[in-house]
């Protein structure tokens, strides 16, 4: 077994900033690809671009120290992603499994008192838009829903340019 220095860090965000230094070129993430031949990997630099673009978007709809970010997306790339952009922004990040019931997902979504609410498919953000008007907490002038777009792990600069995010739309509710 080899030794491997681990960076000093002082929370998580320093430790990927410190990994991603180390190992850019290295692949970190892996998804099996469209075919089911193999997989498709990006390298610590591109989930840091990603992450970077989409603390860029999150701080431009004000989210901040202490603000609720969910996500309903089981385990993918743009759920590391999502995490990552929350915690660079001293925010909470709030994760939810696609699988769960919808009542549950409408109290942890209110209890916590989540801002912004992501969603992994179109059909799930079909699901909770209805019931986001209901929570009183998220009736404010900064409540917007997001939707990723799977594509975006092939290329995401070309869905939203105007914040090159892998986010292919902001919808304010």
């Amino acid at each position: 077994m080899s030794n491997v220095e681990i960076p000093q860090a002082e929370n998580l965000v320093e430790l990927f900033e410190a990994s991603v230094k180390r190992f850019a070129s290295q692949p970190l993430f892996g998804q099996k690809n469209a075919a089911g031949t193999g997989y498709d990997w990006v390298t610590y630099q591109q989930v840091a671009e990603r992450v970077d673009h989409l603390r860029g978007g999150l701080a431009s709809l004000g989210v901040g120290k202490g603000d609720g970010v969910a996500i309903i997306a089981n385990n993918r790339v743009e759920w590391a992603v999502a995490c990552y952009a929350t915690y660079g922004l001293a925010a909470r990040f709030i994760p939810m499994y696609e699988a769960e019931l919808e009542r549950i997902w409408k109290y942890i979504i209110d209890d916590s008192g989540s801002r912004i609410l992501l969603v992994s498919t179109p059909e799930i953000y079909e699901q909770v838009k209805g019931f986001v008007d209901e929570i009183v907490k998220m009736n404010e002038l900064r409540s917007y829903m997001v939707a990723f777009a799977r594509s975006s792990y092939q290329n995401p600069h070309s869905i939203c340019p105007h914040h090159q995010m892998m986010l292919p739309r902001i919808i304010k509710v």
